[in-house]
């Protein structure tokens, strides 16, 4: 058995259970998800609360906890290697490459559901509102990204991106519907105007899972450099078009994170 740590937002839990399930076709042997770091968010006032949300989709894994007798620790900026046979090896990182994501989003687009069925029947209607329409979901983080490390980090995402995004939609008319998802929808409030002038809904935050089934169902996506819109738009199976920003880092290449029919502005 080898392990993959788990540990942020829904968007990296993903990436690491695609990585998990790559190193299980490379090394022949099974891997489990290690989440004790969910266990650990009260003890540690510096690192932002995040929930473990993989166990509200229809997936199927193994996860543990607690102390692990290991052979090695491979951590992602450290040179290494996964063979074949490899066993009892712990992997820590965040996995943010397309390279290992394919089977989980072929997987996703043809059978990924909630576990459990929202009991409130507004979340089912808006589902299928968003899926049967000519929709298009647009993705503005800000919460931790305002955050003075996150900010050295990451690109700076602004309206003009946004703008660009909608104008390289294509097919919009007086029945295309904009749903905004954001952690601060009276900023998105503030500029949306300026980038749609037709029917906008600006959603509400419902749980992270949640809201990552509500994106998939959109037809168009224009994500923030964030990997939970980046998973919305992976896994959508509607003839869309995906626009990314391309100053996703600051400091890094991001060539990595683009699929091959995303338009990157």
């Amino acid at each position: 058995m080898n392990y993959v740590e788990v540990m942020g937002g829904l968007g990296n839990q993903l990436f690491q259970y695609a990585f998990a399930k790559c190193i299980e076709e490379v090394t022949g042997n099974e891997s489990a998800l290690y989440t004790s770091f969910f266990d650990r968010l009260e003890d540690n006032p510096d690192i932002v609360k995040r929930d473990y949300s993989l166990q509200n989709f229809n997936f199927e894994y193994k996860e543990v906890k607690g102390a692990l007798n290991v052979t090695k620790i491979c951590r992602e900026y450290e040179p290494f290697t996964v063979m074949q046979g490899d066993d009892e090896v712990f992997y820590s990182g965040f996995w943010q490459d397309k390279k290992f994501c394919d089977p989980l989003i072929s997987w996703c687009r043809e059978n990924l559901r909630l576990r459990e069925e929202n009991p409130d029947p507004d979340f089912g209607n808006v589902a299928r509102e968003i899926e049967e329409g000519n929709s298009i979901s647009l993705h503005v983080r800000r919460g931790d990204y305002l955050d003075e490390d996150n900010v050295r980090k990451y690109g700076d995402i602004t309206l003009e991106y946004y703008k660009r995004a909608m104008d390289a939609i294509p097919g919009k008319d007086d029945n295309t519907t904009l749903y905004v998802f954001s952690d601060d929808i009276q900023y998105c409030k503030s500029f949306m105007d300026d980038i749609w002038q037709r029917k906008t809904v600006f959603m509400p935050m419902r749980r992270d899972y949640e809201d990552l089934y509500l994106l998939t169902r959109a037809r168009h996506h224009i994500i923030a450099n964030s990997t939970f819109s980046w998973w919305g738009a992976a896994v959508s199976n509607r003839d869309g078009i995906t626009v990314a920003p391309a100053n996703w880092f600051r400091n890094r290449d991001s060539r990595m994170l683009y699929l091959d029919n995303w338009v990157v502005i």
